[in-house]
């Protein structure tokens, strides 16, 4: 069951202001080059409400742009600042870097190098920014996609997000 509400939604959308706060969302997926899950991530700017919500952890969290199921955290953000995969193909320093290589694939790097070997082929290494284990994901892409560095504000915060819904019922 969907369930939103746009007093919920309103005090979870990031505020106009000069800081660009988003939600990083955290969940498990199984990428179609293997047959084991691993960390994937959205960065929303809105939490718009769950489905199944009735229970903890709720079925899926439900964005501004996206439905995401198997959503294990949600970690307030500050948006640093954004570049490219063509502008920024390997990280100069740690940090937390979100590779938006398409939609349903989203990386969220402690460090990353990403190699073309051909336009339209090639691979993405990385450190996973909350298991710290290294990934290689393929990709197979001639556009450039965006990263974007950002700083945590916050731990988890899932259950307080699904705790305020609760209570505005």
């Amino acid at each position: 069951m969907l369930s939103t509400e746009g007093a919920f939604a309103e005090t979870l959308s990031s505020d106009k202001t000069e800081d660009d706060i988003r939600y990083l969302l955290i969940f498990r997926a199984v990428p179609p080059h293997q047959k084991k899950e691993r960390n994937f991530y959205e960065l929303a700017r809105e939490i718009t409400g769950f489905i199944d919500g009735r229970f903890f952890p709720p079925a899926a969290v439900v964005t501004n742009e996206e439905i995401r199921y198997n959503v294990l955290k949600i970690i307030k953000t500050k948006v640093l600042q954004t570049t490219d995969s063509q502008r920024s193909p390997r990280s100069l320093k740690n940090g937390r870097y979100v590779l938006a290589y398409n939609s349903l694939y989203r990386m969220c790097a402690l460090s990353y190098t990403i190699d073309m070997k051909s336009p339209g082929k090639g691979s993405i290494h990385y450190s996973d920014c909350e298991s710290g284990h290294k990934y290689q994901f393929p990709i197979a892409t001639r556009q450039p996609f965006a990263i974007v560095e950002v700083d945590y504000l916050t731990e988890n915060i899932l259950r307080q997000i699904w705790e305020a819904r609760q209570q505005s019922r």
